[in-house]
């Protein structure tokens, strides 16, 4: 049974080497409303037209193999044991080739979209040694079949041709904020800093965040509408790291979750735990700042919580990766922890009235 693994594993990390796209990405609704509040450019559009066959192929090949599996003379056990693997992994990667399209018609991020060109010279270079092995230890010539995986090859990558021309090159530019998060006003820009972490260069996060200090953002802006950008050094691995946010728009949902107001309730409480009274001028001001982004990420956490419910949602606890108790989500817990917020914010206020009066 130890056989398999080292192949898995290989399979692994070529899978990983070709970079797959990371995260969700973002949902057929709002891709297809940033499509119809900025038309992307015709050769975008005809990229994402040849890069939408592939997973309508792999789908199609899914349910192909799974019912010829189903309807073969194998036990049922072993029927039921393949169906996972010869059906999965197209699945699976119709999902990453659909994920992929998404961004690249979303965001211009045309890498993401080549994800499975990428694996494919991979799997070319292991078809083409076993060919020639096969050519030389054999007389007759190959079949005509044999050149089907470089046509595949080369249609995976024929989308890039279009999104060479100069009106493609300039998407991702004028989309550039659409690969920050969605965020209400400035505040909430400044928190969202303090609460995401750095991709790194690996597939695990650093675990690193600017300060939960009030920085100077610069604004941005682009076809899709306005934002903020924070740029700072990531201490761990050295990187510079842009933290992208734009404006979201009137009435719409931030993309800001439960486990970012979590987290920077308890970063705020750590930043507010000394006594007001006996701080300086700046170590006041941070001060005031941090409670008042703790009673603000309280609040918002608050109302994640449905009416006639006591406590978040899983659906609704996205955002920063971290695994707290259980009860950290409930009712009473927050609404105690805001409370102390509260507390600390208007000591903070008070302490900065007595200064300015005196």
């Amino acid at each position: 049974m130890s056989a398999p693994l080292p192949p898995l594993m290989e399979s692994a990390k070529a899978v990983q080497g070709a970079g797959p796209p990371r995260g969700f990405g973002p949902p057929v609704g709002v891709v297809l409303a940033g499509v119809r509040h900025l038309r992307p450019p015709a050769p975008v559009l005809a990229a994402a037209a040849l890069l939408a066959v592939v997973p309508v192929a792999l789908l199609a090949l899914a349910v192909l193999l799974g019912y010829q599996l189903l309807g073969s003379d194998l036990w049922l056990f072993f029927r039921a044991v393949f169906l996972v693997p010869v059906v999965g992994v197209p699945f699976l990667a119709a999902a990453l080739a659909w994920r992929g399209l998404k961004r690249v018609v979303h965001t211009g991020a045309f890498a993401d979209g080549f994800f499975l060109a990428r694996l494919g010279l991979v799997g070319a270079v292991v078809y083409t040694a076993a060919l020639v092995a096969m050519l030389l230890g054999d007389d007759r010539p190959a079949p005509w079949t044999a050149v089907l995986p470089y046509v595949v090859l080369v249609y995976l990558w024929l989308p890039w041709l279009p999104l060479q021309l100069p009106s493609a090159r300039a998407w991702p530019r004028r989309v550039a904020l659409r690969h920050g998060t969605a965020v209400a006003d400035e505040l909430e820009a400044q928190l969202l800093c303090a609460a995401r972490q750095h991709p790194g260069r690996q597939v695990l996060l650093c675990p690193t965040t600017p300060p939960l200090v009030p920085h100077l953002l610069q604004p941005v802006a682009d076809d899709t509408g306005e934002g903020w950008q924070l740029s700072w050094h990531c201490p761990t691995c050295g990187q510079p790291v842009p933290t992208v946010a734009h404006r979201a728009a009137a009435g719409a949902r931030t993309g800001m979750g439960g486990a970012d107001w979590l987290y920077l309730t308890w970063v705020a409480a750590d930043a507010t735990a000394a006594d007001p009274v006996g701080l300086g001028r700046p170590e006041l001001e941070r001060y005031a700042f941090a409670a008042a982004a703790g009673v603000h990420a309280g609040e918002q956490l608050l109302a994640l919580v449905p009416a006639g419910r006591t406590r978040v949602p899983l659906l609704r606890r996205h955002g920063r990766v971290m695994s707290p108790l259980p009860e950290s989500w409930d009712r009473s817990a927050v609404e105690q922890d805001l409370q102390v917020a509260r507390a600390r914010l208007a000591g903070a206020r008070q302490e900065q009235a007595r200064r300015s009066a005196g």
